[in-house]
């Protein structure tokens, strides 16, 4: 079986996601997926990764700059998140052979769900969950924006489409 693939889209609107979202949901065996906001718009798990299905999902995601990641965990939380919680997705780039010791640090936050190396343009994946924003804010600001090693990092927030 071929591995799975995360695919985070950016629309030059986003207004644009929520069409693309009920594409999506259209989809046979329609992949999980997180509406988000922040830098990306959708993160879309796509559990067999072949090139036919990749292809199927980018079809029903025109317009978007999509960026693919690779992680080395065989699991992906996208669309499996807990709705009562708050989620961001952590996109970090790293300095040289920093990686693991980012990655170790990520994985000790009491906040941290999931955190997987990955290959695409970033170096690590984590997803971070508290019962606010806020906490999710403070932690960023107060334990990954000072991590030694962090040379950048993008937050997206999930958004419970739910619960508008």
């Amino acid at each position: 079986m071929t591995p799975p693939v995360l695919l985070l889209a950016r629309f030059a609107r986003p207004e644009d996601r929520l069409p693309a979202l009920t594409r999506l949901e259209e989809l046979p065996d329609s992949p999980p997926h997180d509406a988000l906001e922040g830098h990306h718009h959708l993160a879309v798990a796509v559990p067999d990764g072949s090139r036919a299905r990749l292809d199927e999902v980018n079809a029903h995601l025109p317009g978007a700059q999509v960026e693919r990641l690779d992680p080395a965990e065989e699991t992906i939380p996208t669309g499996r998140l807990d709705p009562e919680q708050c989620h961001v997705y952590l996109c970090m780039e790293t300095a040289d052979r920093k990686t693991d010791a980012v990655a170790e640090a990520v994985r000790r936050l009491k906040t941290c769900t999931w955190c997987s190396a990955v290959e695409g343009p970033y170096d690590l994946l984590a997803v971070l969950s508290a019962d606010t924003f806020s906490r999710l804010d403070e932690v960023i600001e107060e334990h990954v924006h000072t991590l030694p090693g962090l040379a950048r990092y993008r937050v997206d927030r999930v958004i419970n489409l739910d619960r508008m």
